[in-house]
């Protein structure tokens, strides 16, 4: 399980994929943003508040929260936040097992499938415009020309 560099970078993409969708498919883009930061609170990069109130915001800014009701759509994250730690977990322990059983760790077992997810957080930071590095020559943009 290829961890998470970038949470930051990956909660605001999650955030505003969410918040920009329209009908259809409110919950099902909810039910993704909150399984994968429900992956990132059992990962310990991100915390169960934050991640509730950020789809909360982006629920009421998509129009999902007027539209089911703020009591389901809470009771909805809840469920997939939950599981989303559920499933991280089941996942570090099976592959705690496996390197116990081989000796070798899963990223040595798949170093493609850790790249990818590397290449992937880039894009996501690409994306959100972090990690860009100034000229020497070009002023910062909070200084004064």
């Amino acid at each position: 399980m290829a961890p998470t560099r970038n949470p930051y970078g990956r909660a605001i993409y999650l955030y505003r994929q969410l918040a920009q969708q329209r009908r259809p498919g409110r919950g099902t883009a909810l039910n993704f943003a909150a399984l994968t930061l429900g992956n990132m609170i059992a990962e310990g990069v991100w915390g169960w508040l934050a991640a509730e109130q950020m789809l909360i915001n982006a629920c009421r800014e998509n129009g999902l929260l007027e539209f089911d009701g703020e009591r389901a759509v809470r009771r909805e994250i809840e469920r997939v936040l939950t599981h989303g730690i559920d499933v991280w977990r089941a996942q570090a322990r099976s592959e705690e097992r496996l390197e116990r059983l081989s000796g070798v760790s899963e990223a040595q077992r798949n170093p493609e499938k850790h790249a990818g997810a590397r290449e992937q957080e880039q894009h996501e930071a690409a994306m959100l415009g972090l990690g860009r590095h100034h000229d020497a020559e070009e002023p910062h943009p909070t200084e004064d020309p």
